[in-house]
């Protein structure tokens, strides 16, 4: 997708502090506060059941940008031999019952209030908004594992909990998927 964006800054949270790389380089290293969202590795244009609402970058280092380095998030946490990938119905490598979904954290100081009580998000279709990424703070879960990123948020906006066992057509998340433990909102097969 970069060739067609031109500019590394697309990525950048401008007012947001940088952390990461501190040597000194030719060129200056990027500012990325935008992440990928993983699910989308090697995937199929397919399996995106609904462009519109499908994400593909959001604010996944939370209110921070990474400077010089960027990483998917969530990511596939693949461990066998195979194609790693998105699989609807089961973990991202077909057969292998140790291959299951990470969620690639922070370090704990980060909030998923980036701009206040709101992130960005940029989805399948190329539209870029705002979005609330949750608000029910810990122990209270949020009742929309589909539309919000968070099931659970600490007083500071950092993540607490998330959906993470959710299959498309089902309002509310599952306790024994069958499906792998994917992050609900990321879902790139998710209609709601």
């Amino acid at each position: 997708m970069q060739p067609y964006m031109k500019s590394l800054g697309l990525f950048e949270l401008p007012g947001k502090g940088a952390k990461g790389l501190t040597e000194t380089f030719v060129k200056t290293p990027a500012l990325m506060g935008l992440t990928y969202n993983g699910y989308f590795h090697n995937l199929n244009a397919s399996v995106i059941a609904s462009p519109s609402i499908a994400v593909v970058f959001w604010a996944g280092n939370g209110d921070t940008n990474i400077r010089g380095r960027s990483a998917p998030n969530p990511v596939l946490n693949c461990v066998g031999a195979g194609p790693c990938r998105f699989a609807a119905g089961s973990h991202p490598q077909g057969g292998t019952g140790d291959a299951s979904i990470a969620y690639n954290g922070w370090d704990g100081n980060e909030s998923l209030w980036v701009y206040g009580k709101s992130l960005p998000v940029v989805r399948a279709d190329g539209s870029a908004k705002s979005i609330n990424p949750g608000t029910q703070v810990a122990p209270s879960f949020t009742s929309d594992p589909w539309g919000t990123l968070a099931a659970q948020v600490k007083m500071s906006g950092g993540l607490a909990g998330f959906w993470d066992q959710c299959t498309p057509g089902n309002p509310a998340p599952v306790a024994t998927p069958t499906n792998a433990q994917y992050w609900c909102f990321f879902r790139p097969d998710k209609t709601e």
